[in-house]
């Protein structure tokens, strides 16, 4: 027998040792020549394994044994969550983790990470949300720190800092989004502590109490506004919003296929985007269906001469997650040239809406008050609340009794006294 042949055996006896030996030793394995172990954290569902960094070989298994006792010694008594950092360094300092803990991370780059991983399920608006957000940061140079020296007082500071310029609402809008963008870093185990936690609270703005945030027209000013239009299109659009509460982009996705004359009711099923996309609309409560004032029927038979007939478009509707589907459909309101809109807005060309209400004599206000006109008319004749808030696509019809309920004495100003005739009461 030859050397060669006693060596192969040999190597075969030694392999099938350390297969015996690893398999004895639990949550122990081999992968790539190098030694791993298994262990659980109570701040994750799941048992994860990580690297020893030692070879494979017979004694290190033994070696291996040992360090995963300690490990979960260290985890039992409650030093992990008492500092990750350091038992990552401890345990394994080459780990992600252990690295992570010793790398500086900017909060630009939690920004980037926080955009790129949520990529797949942010919307557009959210995605100017976080643009804005961290401009806001970038003004008061916290961008290029590292967080984990962003503290508390840095905070209570920017936010006190920010009022001076802009609204409570708008501090908190940032903060939030800031908040979501940190806890990146309490998840990747880079800071044990959110420094939002104990921020102070914004008082709510004490100034223009009456400020009117919803300003509906009321049907002479609707009139006015309607006749004061010049765009043929966009009037019908104008009159269609005011008369069905339907969002701007609701409505300029609306195809012809979504329309249901035999019985008076259109379905809400998606929204353009300002990327031009078509999507679900924003919230499950916003897929709907709208029954149709006669004003409304009568506007939709006039609108299918100029684009019932018209050939169907191939489209794309995105759906989170990167899902798509492919559709044909009849846009129910086209642009100038018989193409879909690309923007929701009523019209991208804000002077056109400042002239109108100009000519039509009226005071500034939003085109998105036409979608609060449709609500407020219908609270004035005594619509049920509960109908209207499903109509509008509210999930909360509690939120419509807030914001609506005060302009029915506008538009009403013998609403008490109906009521008190009702009641049987009369004034002296």
């Amino acid at each position: 027998m030859t050397d060669d042949k006693v060596k192969t055996k040999a190597q075969i006896n030694a392999e099938k040792q350390l297969q015996e030996k690893l398999l004895a030793a639990k949550n122990v394995a081999d992968r790539g020549g190098k030694l791993r172990i298994q262990f659980k954290l109570p701040d994750r569902h799941n048992y994860i394994w990580r690297s020893t960094g030692l070879d494979t070989t017979k004694h290190n298994v033994d070696v291996a044994v040992a360090k995963l006792a300690a490990v979960k010694t260290d985890i039992v008594s409650g030093i992990y969550e008492a500092n990750p950092q350091a038992f990552w360094l401890k345990h394994f300092p080459l780990s992600k983790e252990a690295q992570m803990t010793n790398k500086k991370v900017l909060l630009s780059d939690l920004f980037t990470q926080f955009s790129e991983e949520r990529d797949h399920e942010l919307s557009y608006s959210m995605m100017n949300k976080l643009k804005t957000c961290k401009n806001w940061v970038n003004k008061f140079k916290l961008l290029d720190k590292p967080v984990q020296s962003i503290t508390t007082k840095q905070l209570n500071k920017i936010r006190q800092e920010s009022l001076k310029q802009r609204k409570v609402s708008t501090v908190r809008e940032y903060s939030h989004m800031l908040r979501q963008v940190i806890k990146v870093a309490i998840t990747n185990k880079i800071i044990t502590e959110d420094p939002f936690e104990n921020v102070r609270k914004l008082m709510n703005d004490d100034f223009d109490v009456d400020e009117k945030k919803v300003s509906p027209f009321s049907q002479n000013e609707l009139n006015a506004l309607i006749d004061a239009v010049h765009i043929p299109q966009t009037k019908t659009l104008v009159e269609f919003l005011a008369w069905t509460g339907l969002r701007h982009g609701e409505a300029k996705a609306l195809a012809w296929e979504d329309i249901d004359f035999r019985n008076n009711c259109l379905k809400v099923k998606y929204n353009l985007d300002r990327e031009g996309k078509l999507k679900p609309p924003k919230s499950k409560s916003s897929v709907r269906t709208v029954e149709l004032l006669p004003a409304v029927v009568k506007i939709l038979k006039d609108q299918k001469e100029k684009s019932f007939d018209i050939k169907p478009y191939n489209e794309t509707i995105h759906y989170k997650n990167y899902r798509t589907k492919q559709v044909s459909r009849r846009r129910v309101f086209l642009s100038r040239a018989n193409q879909p809109y690309k923007r929701p807005e009523l019209t991208t060309n804000r002077n056109h809406w400042k002239k109108w209400l100009s000519d039509a004599g009226l005071e500034e206000r939003s085109p998105y008050q036409l979608r609060h006109t449709y609500a407020s008319h219908l609270l004035r004749v005594n619509a049920d609340i509960r109908w209207l808030a499903t109509q509008m696509g509210h999930a909360d019809w509690g939120y419509l009794q807030t914001i609506y309920g005060k302009w029915i004495e506008n538009e009403a100003p013998d609403y008490v006294k109906g009521l008190a005739k009702q009641l049987g009461q009369e004034y002296a």
